[in-house]
This record gives structure tokens, C-alpha cells and sequence, in this order.
């Protein structure tokens, strides 16, 4: 099964076919992203330049499923990148 975009997702939502805990759910699970291509969480590395961290399960094939311990591990890296970082928009790196 494919992923939605979050401007796909936020298209069905916008429409009323995705309520707000169905929205958060798919996110939850990974089904949808949670930001858009725009914008990311950076932080800033000792010369001043951008860093964007990121988490990646090696060996996970195309069609492999989340683990319930994955997609736990996945939110606690999540809260910590929502802690230590902020948002920019991909035109303020310019």
C-alpha cells in the first residue's frame, strides 16, 4: 500500500472525508507525512550552517512493515527532534 502526501491528505481532510483523529492516526502509523516539502526541522551546526537530523531503518525493504518497537522508537526521535530543533522554510537557506 502507498503513502499519501500531507497535501493529499490535507486535500481528503480539507474535504471532510478525514476527521482529525483518522488524520493523526495515519500519521501516527506512517500511512501519511506530517510536514510539507517546503518546510523543515533544522538545527544549527558550530559554523552556523543547517543540519536536519534524521532516523533510518536499514534493511527495510520497500514493502517491509513497521514494528510496533519501530514505530515507538520512531515517535520518542520525533519528540526529540520537535525539542532540539525549528522549522525553516527551504528559501531561508538561501
Amino acid at each position: 500500500m502507498g503513502k499519501l502526501t500531507t497535501k493529499e491528505a490535507e486535500a481528503l481532510h480539507k474535504e471532510g472525508l478525514l476527521t482529525d483523529e483518522a488524520l493523526k492516526e495515519m500519521q501516527d502509523t506512517g500511512l501519511v507525512g506530517r510536514r510539507a516539502r517546503n518546510e523543515r526541522r533544522v538545527m544549527k551546526n558550530k559554523k552556523g550552517g543547517f543540519v536536519t537530523p534524521q532516523l533510518y531503518f536499514r534493511g527495510l525493504s520497500k514493502d517491509g512493515e513497521y514494528s510496533t518497537k519501530m514505530t515507538e522508537f520512531r515517535n520518542k526521535f520525533n519528540e526529540l527532534v520537535q525539542e532540539y530543533t525549528h522549522t525553516i522554510t527551504n528559501k531561508e537557506t538561501k
